[in-house]
């Protein structure tokens, strides 16, 4: 099975280590919260990253706290958010969620 580099770094495994794999149902997301990384613009604006945010979004299958998304950016410094907190309909506390086919509330928030 091939997985790509950055999923290998993003498990902690190495190219050739011996890996299980399990197939979990995750609940389907209904928010998510993200803290922008880095340096925060003096006039911070959330409702300006949200559009790129949605667009990014769209490349994710789930999402997972802890994880970061890199906005797409010409400019030297790149936005990157990473997810703070996730809910789920039903689910008192999901760490993880699936964002296919989902409505899902946004909150971007300066870390």
């Amino acid at each position: 099975v091939y997985v790509p580099p950055w999923v290998l770094a993003r498990l902690a495994v190495d190219e050739g280590d011996r890996v299980r794999f399990e197939t979990v149902v995750l609940p389907k997301g209904t928010a998510a919260t993200f803290a922008l990384l880095g340096r925060v613009p003096p006039f911070f604006d959330a409702g300006a990253l949200r559009p790129q945010l949605l667009a990014a979004l769209a490349h994710y299958p789930c999402l997972s706290v802890g994880d970061t998304v890199e906005l797409p950016s010409s400019a030297p410094d790149r936005t990157v958010l990473e997810v703070t907190a996730v809910a789920a309909a039903g689910s008192s506390a999901p760490t993880s969620v699936s964002i296919v086919d989902v409505d899902l509330a946004v909150t971007i928030v300066a870390a």
